[in-house]
């Protein structure tokens, strides 16, 4: 039986029996899992623990299902499936750890050029509505807040003070308190919000418009929360969001990206590879991705965005094709180098 306090214990004695404790909540943690499994001919449950080693298994039945369902090859044959999505999930868990902290760099940049920004425009001046016209009534108020609780849950050295010398009312509306305790999203969201100097101050440093950083910033903060919470990230589809690329008359192709699913982790992946490479420019992000990518099948990179006809790609010079391409060419052992998708002359002359 189980006892709120103890856990399982023996009916017999009353004794603590951890042994026990383990084997049922091991079962409880299988069930509605194998369940899922169960209904697509395969048996979880007989699968040795070392092969599920680090696994989540809720991840690992979305990648079961996706090759049963695009690898017609193999979808008979229960154990191959079960390999291919196990070796899914890993790859998904080794393209996670290449690309959080490069979102969690842009997230640090966003903070700091946002808190920068507003210093440029208002100086130690304290929160005004006026400073944020497009927020709507109230939500400065709502996000002030918020960042008082993220104040008293924190209580940080620098809060405490703050709080203790200013007061939390007052606190809050310092702005470079305020965009400390703000989450991505939030910060997204007082960007979106600011004047327009402020807006501009901060996308000048990529050489993009505001409406463009902040199409691609909605991209990042759902890409920091899918990782974050856990989510499927290789063949995930961002469509709330919608990325806005450059069109210029300087690029050969006026509509970037116009044959690409813009909401394909190709693309997110496209714009985050941009926008680290002008805040570090050796970077090895592209070199990271390119090795992940390498190995993947044509179905699995197509889930991601990625285009294998090359020529469907009229943005791509002979200098610049798609990752596609470059992948292609290196499976063939050909020679020639190319450059993760870059349309960096395109945005920089808009």
């Amino acid at each position: 039986m189980f006892d709120n306090r103890n856990g399982y214990v023996s009916e017999k004695n009353n004794d603590y029996d951890p042994t026990v404790e383990k084997e049922v909540s091991t079962t409880v943690n299988k069930g509605y899992i194998n369940q899922l499994f169960e209904n697509t001919g395969m048996d979880i449950s007989e699968v040795s623990q070392t092969e599920l080693e680090g696994i989540d298994l809720f991840r690992l039945f979305g990648n079961y299902h996706f090759v049963i369902n695009h690898c017609g090859d193999m979808s008979d044959n229960t154990d191959a499936v079960l390999k291919q999505a196990i070796e899914l999930t890993h790859f998904d868990q080794k393209l996670k750890d290449v690309v959080l902290p490069e979102v969690l760099r842009v997230e640090e940049w966003f903070r700091a050029r946002l808190r920068d920004a507003y210093v440029q425009e208002y100086g130690n001046a304290l929160l005004q509505r006026e400073q944020f016209p497009s927020l709507q009534k109230g939500e400065l108020a709502g996000i002030a807040k918020n960042c008082a609780e993220e104040m008293r849950k924190q209580h940080s050295p620098i809060d405490a003070i703050l709080l203790e010398d200013e007061g939390e009312e007052q606190a809050v509306k310092r702005f470079e308190v305020l965009v400390q305790h703000a989450s991505f999203g939030t910060k997204r969201r007082l960007y979106t919000g600011a004047d327009d100097g402020m807006r501009h101050c901060v996308s000048l440093e990529l050489g993009i418009t505001p409406e463009i950083l902040d199409s691609w910033l909605a991209v990042f903060v759902e890409l920091r929360n899918t990782i974050a919470h856990s989510g499927t990230l290789w063949n995930k589809s961002f469509e709330g969001t919608t990325l806005v690329i450059p069109n210029t008359n300087e690029c050969r192709e006026r509509h970037i990206l116009s044959q690409v699913d813009k909401g394909s982790l190709f693309a997110c992946l496209t714009v985050l590879t941009y926008v680290i490479k002008r805040l570090d420019p050796d970077t090895s992000l592209q070199q990271d991705l390119r090795a992940l990518f390498m190995d993947r099948s044509n179905s699995e990179l197509e889930m991601m965005g990625f285009k294998m006809e090359q020529e469907s790609f009229q943005i791509w010079t002979a200098d610049t094709p798609s990752l596609a391409g470059e992948i292609n060419a290196q499976r063939t052992s050909r020679t020639v180098e190319y450059s993760f998708v870059s349309f960096s002359e395109c945005i920089e002359s808009n």
